[in-house]
């Protein structure tokens, strides 16, 4: 059978056909791309994903009036003649690219830490990396692009879009904020893409809490913009540990936006595999070698606060993620690290001097220190004696600076100086004789400057120290490694089983019985027992946004949370009043002038005043608080630790 003469060929080239020269050298760069994206994925040991499949090349499609073979011999002209079909004339290949692979990964545990002056190379070098490192590392330059709507719709929904760039690879990832919203068991959803464009045709695939369906809408309708362009190299270690696999990666560059740009140098561990306690072992190893700082401050803060020509922005503690199924070990460990990561989280603001940072830093060390004393009752132990101790001493060292913050801010206010002294503000053109000029507010307030900036400097020594650093890897590594458990009793392991709202409905019964007891007769409270009552209350408030997720609750319970907290506000007004006198009686020893010492006594006065009518408010919140009904269920048995006390002592 004579052969046909075909003005084209057709070649297969892997996957692929090619009916001509130019066609067969395209198939054969897209399967040189395709291999070479498979490498790529290899090297960088990440989690499986779905393989690229490369460019597809269509076979052409025929003339109309012309016949096809069809199945294994499609194509195939030799073939096609043999089965007596004579292929007819084809149009030349399309070349199609296929559908961009999509994945969703689970975030890795991760430690951020931000090397002390100088202090890289030593960290580099430390013998922890030296001993378990597999090999000398790579190092790469990564550019990772931040895109958002020109209103930042994403970043206030806690939710971040970036397409990385590392060496040929360019990788798109959506994903929610640390901290916000985010667990241990939320996935990043990341695509690859062939340009530095976002691609996201694919995202009703995807389902996801953290991802509201207002968010869904405006990543669809667009339009998104680059707001910074973060330019690292970054050079990865990783470390083969007896319990873990660790990733210690190194960063050092810029962030880019508009015409503003910023130094970045910190450190990543990344927890691969195995006991994510290992994370804590080697942060407490490097700051064996050299000096460094626990929580570097989140690139996307940073990146947002450089575009947008702002300061960085102090963090709330985020909502309680317990729920009515967790056991009361997985609720202490939840809580624990919710404020450990509330802590780290605003350690960069207060670095920068913001005062809202070094107040949610100081409540972030309250919550921990509450949650502490609670167990301390039923999971008594060394451990959590030291941690709580170490957390009231950098309470200490925070303290200075918050009373004049609150001093600067609120005592010394423009509305309180206008209702202390209004004649302070004179009129334009109007003359004040030297003798008449009243209190001089401005001269208390530049008097303030010294102290202030004092205790911000200690405020920048305690980030400093290596006590706090150590302090924070211990706390980590204690609450990864579950170190209540190490000296209970096994009456107290029995109770860690239990459905967390059993534990939970006990302690706040407790601080409940408290509260109401100190406040009776609460007209004839001194003010050391009205103090002593807020401590109760505070505490009280934060065991309750601790474990008001565990319970089933009724609506009052929002009210139950909303009185409390407004008694407590109260309260603190009282308790702030109390804290002004020392700072006053210290800016009089310092200074002479007539005008301030004005000041002070008018502010002194003013308070006295203040306390008098606050406390009519405060016997109002407090018959309010105390004719609410507590929105916890009564115990229908005691606590395991409770009952087995009280059979021992019977038998």
């Amino acid at each position: 059978m004579s052969r046909l003469s075909l003005p084209v060929s057709i070649t297969r080239v892997g996957r692929n056909w090619a009916t001509d020269d130019n066609d067969r050298i395209v198939a054969r760069r897209s399967l040189r791309h395709t291999r070479s994206m498979q490498r790529n994925l290899d090297k960088a040991e990440q989690a499986e994903r779905s393989e690229p499949a490369g460019l597809s090349i269509v076979p052409a499609r025929p003339l109309p009036g012309t016949a096809v073979a069809e199945g294994d011999d499609a194509g195939n002209p030799e073939r096609a003649q043999d089965d007596g079909v004579a292929p007819g004339p084809t149009l030349p290949c399309q070349i199609v690219p296929p559908p961009i692979p999509t994945t969703t990964r689970p975030s890795l545990p991760s430690l951020r830490l931000q090397p002390g002056t100088d202090a890289g190379p030593a960290l580099r070098a430390a013998p922890v990396i030296s001993q378990f490192a597999r090999n000398a590392g790579t190092t790469r330059r990564v550019e990772t692009i931040y895109f958002d709507t020109p209103g930042h719709r994403l970043s206030r929904a806690g939710v971040s879009l970036r397409i990385q760039t590392i060496g040929r690879r360019i990788v798109q990832t959506l994903s929610p904020r640390a901290g916000h919203r985010a667990g241990p068991e939320v996935s990043a959803w990341m695509s690859e893409l062939r340009e530095a464009t976002p691609d996201l045709r694919d995202l009703d695939r995807l389902q996801a809490d953290w991802l509201p369906q207002p968010v869904r809408e405006a990543l669809a309708r667009g339009p998104l913009v680059p707001v910074f362009v973060a330019r690292l190299r970054r050079l990865t270690r990783r470390l083969d540990l007896p319990d873990a696999l660790i990733d210690v990666v190194f960063e050092d560059g810029t962030i880019e936006a508009q015409d503003r740009s910023e130094a970045v140098d910190r450190i990543t561990l990344v927890s691969r595999d195995g006991d994510r306690s290992a994370l804590h072992d080697i942060g407490l190893r490097l700051l064996d070698a050299a000096p460094l700082q626990v929580g570097a401050g989140s690139m996307i803060q940073r990146g947002y606060a450089l575009a947008t020509g702002t300061a960085l922005r102090a963090q709330k503690a985020a909502p309680s993620s317990l729920t009515p199924a967790v056991t009361t070990d997985e609720a202490i460990a939840g809580v624990l690290d919710a404020c450990r990561l509330h802590l780290q989280s605003n350690q960069a603001v207060a670095r920068e001097g913001s005062a809202e940072g070094v107040h949610q830093m100081r409540v972030a060390l309250r919550r921990l220190r509450s949650m502490l004393s609670l167990l301390r009752r039923d999971l008594p132990s060394a451990g959590m004696q030291s941690l709580g101790g170490e957390a009231k001493w950098a309470a200490d060292q925070l303290g200075a600076a918050r009373g004049w913050d609150v001093f600067l801010a609120d005592t010394l206010g423009d509305a309180f100086i206008e209702r202390v002294h209004p004649a302070e503000h004179v009129r334009p053109g109007e003359r004040v004789r030297p003798g008449q000029a009243g209190p001089d507010f401005q001269a208390l307030r530049k008097a303030i400057e010294a102290p202030r900036a004092s205790a911000y400097r200690t405020v920048r020594a305690l980030l400093a120290s290596p006590r706090f650093n150590r302090f924070q890897l211990t706390l980590g590594h204690w609450i990864a490694r579950r170190g209540w458990r190490n000296e209970v009793a096994a009456d107290g392991l029995a109770l860690l089983s239990d459905p967390a709202a059993l534990p939970a409905a006990g302690m706040l019964a407790r601080l409940h019985r408290k509260a109401l007891r100190q406040g009776r007769q609460f007209r004839r409270l001194s003010a050391d027992e009205r103090h002593d009552l807020r401590i109760t209350l505070k505490k009280l408030r934060y065991a309750t946004e601790f474990f008001l997720p565990v319970f089933a609750t009724p609506d009052h319970s929002h009210r139950f949370v909303r009185r409390l907290g407004r008694l407590q506000e109260a309260l603190g007004l009282d308790h702030d009043a109390a804290e002004t006198q020392p700072l006053l009686d210290e800016l009089g020893r310092r200074n002479r002038a007539p005008g301030l010492h004005q000041a002070i006594g008018a502010v002194i006065g003013w308070q006295a005043r203040e306390e008098v009518l606050n406390l009519e408010t405060l016997a109002v919140q407090w018959r309010r608080f105390r004719a609410l009904q507590p929105f916890w269920p009564r115990l229908t048995r005691p606590l395991r630790a409770e009952a087995d006390q009280s059979d021992a002592t019977q038998g």
